[in-house]
Order: C-alpha cells, then structure tokens, then sequence
C-alpha cells in the first residue's frame, strides 16, 4: 500500500489527491539537498561497481562459479536498485519534495523489495522525499507484517552471516591445526589463504550490515511501539533511509576489493589489451608463441652452437 507521510498531516487528504504526494518537506532544505546530492552521486558510483561485476561475470566463465552466485544476484539487483531507487529518493531530496508522484512510489516500493531493502519501508521517511508502507496504523494485520519483515529481512539475515562466519573460522582453525602436526599440503595452504580472504569478506559484509540496518531497526521499533504520541524527527528518519539504501554501493565494493580472482579477471583484461594478438593465449587468439616456446623448451644445445630435438 503506498503511504505518504503527508497523511499524518492532513488526513483530507487521499493518495488520489496530487498534494498528497506534493507537500513540501519539514527538513532543512539545505540539508536535504546535501544528503540527495550524495545519494545520487552514491547512484553513480553504485551504477559503475554493480556494473563493472556484471559485465565481469558475464564475460569470464570462471567467476560464474557457486559460491559467486548469490554475489553475482546482489550486483545485478544492486545495478537495477543503482538506476532506480537512489536517483529516485536523491533528485526528490534535491527539490525538497517526493515528484515523481504516486507511479514513482510504487515503483521505487518494488525495486526496493526485490533488491531485498524491505527494512527501508519499516520506517516512514518523514521528510516526505521518500515512501513507504503504513507503518503507523497499530492495527494487528499492519503491526504483524512490519513484524514478519523485521524477522525475514533483518534477523535470519544477520543469524545466516554470523553462522556462516562461524563456521569458517572453525575450518581454517582446524586447518592451522592440521599443519602445526605435519599435515600440510599445497592444497591445503592454498585452501587456508583462500578461507581467509572469504572470513575477511563475511567480516567486512557482516558489519556494514549491521551499522546499515541496525539504526533503522531501532528507530522503526521506536516509532512503532510507542504509540502515536511519539514522533521520530525527521531528519533521524530520512538519514536513516539514506544510510540503509547505501547498501546498493558497499556492498559489490567489499566484494571487489577482497576477491583476488575478480581482480585478476581485470589485470588480465588489461595485460591482454595492450599485447600483439599473435602473442594473446585464449578463445580466439593464435597459441603462435605457446606452440614456439614449447618446441624452444624440447630443444638442447650440443657443442658447436648445435641444435637438435630430444
């Protein structure tokens, strides 16, 4: 159900009315322009990440791999999130007003939820730039879904990353135990260094989720339970949707900057452009010098500057 926090205001007005999508917002406009100016700049930067990815998982075979898949997911939903939800909330916090009307609401609403920032809505964006569920009705039917999203969207994510993270600092443990006793094999160093970049990367990750939504989480139950007396101000509940709808950036960065394989695919990338295509080793390219360093290396040297082949 679209919401707009005009409502709260003046209850004459429906959401068929074009002011009820159209007051201005409570918030020091300087402010708010400032915050929308980052946020669409935030969209910018998440549209070159989350497309970067992209394009790097489509084009190198390798990277499409199982444990890349739900990676692979966030940048494409983080590239459709990049182009729609941020630009949305940052041009209306430039104007100081939602104008995209109630078409745009909806839409920001389902690109939101399929990006899996539900929690955004738990919270109404009081500056009025922004929309959101009817999170102030007390009504059991409204109090149990803002409930069931707090449960699916916030908790079992956050139990997930801590078990997962758990779980892998067990195995490398018992790795390093492994080696102190003598059972140490190329594989399993290589396994070692590669679980330490993958704890690094669920460290980093569990953590900006929790100083992501955590915030939110508390200023929705806040608002949620206090009864209608309480008000979150404003300006609380805007940055904090802002800060939460960061997620579409940091995250595809986080994993951009520890996977050592995605950066490879890059260096690659770069090493072949600026190589002669006979000397380029791999679909399409001449194997010329591969095939003449092979015959170079069965090849011996005898006395008198004599070549012959083994």
């Amino acid at each position: 159900m679209p919401f707009n926090n005009t409502l709260i205001d003046d209850e004459n007005l429906s959401p068929d009315d074009p002011l009820f999508w159209s007051r201005p917002t409570p918030v020091n406009c300087n402010a708010v322009r400032t915050v929308g100016i980052l946020l669409c700049v935030g969209a910018l930067v998440g549209i070159i990440v989350n497309g970067a990815l992209v394009a790097s998982f489509i084009r190198y075979k390798p990277l499409r791999s199982p444990s890349n898949i739900f990676i692979m997911f966030i940048a494409a939903m983080g590239l459709v999130a990049s182009c729609t939800i941020l630009p949305l909330t940052g041009t209306s916090s430039i104007y100081c007003q939602w104008i995209f009307q109630r078409a745009g609401c909806i839409l920001d609403a389902v690109i939101a939820f399929l990006h899996g920032t539900a929690s955004c809505y738990l919270l109404c964006a009081r500056a009025r730039i922004s929309c959101c569920i009817n999170w102030q009705d007390q009504r059991p039917l409204y109090v149990s879904y803002t409930l069931s999203i707090f449960v699916f969207i916030y908790c079992i994510p956050l139990l997930i990353l801590t078990t997962t993270n758990t779980i892998t600092m067990i195995g490398i443990k018992r790795m390093h135990e492994k080696i102190e006793r003598g059972i140490q094999t190329a594989l399993s160093v290589r396994r070692i260094e590669m679980e330490r970049r993958i704890v690094k990367s669920i460290i980093m990750t569990t953590f900006g989720f929790l100083i992501t939504w955590t915030p939110y989480t508390i200023a929705f139950f806040l608002a949620a339970f206090r009864g209608k007396g309480y008000g979150t101000p404003p300006v609380i509940a805007f940055l904090c949707a802002c800060f939460a709808k960061s997620s579409v950036v940091w995250i595809p960065i986080i994993y951009a900057s520890t996977s050592t394989q995605f950066q490879w695919s890059f260096v690659k990338l770069t090493a072949l452009e600026g190589l002669d295509p006979t000397n380029r080793v791999g679909p399409g390219y001449t194997l010329t010098n591969m095939n003449q360093g092979a015959t170079n290396a069965r090849e011996g040297v005898k006395p008198g500057n004599q070549t012959t082949i083994h």
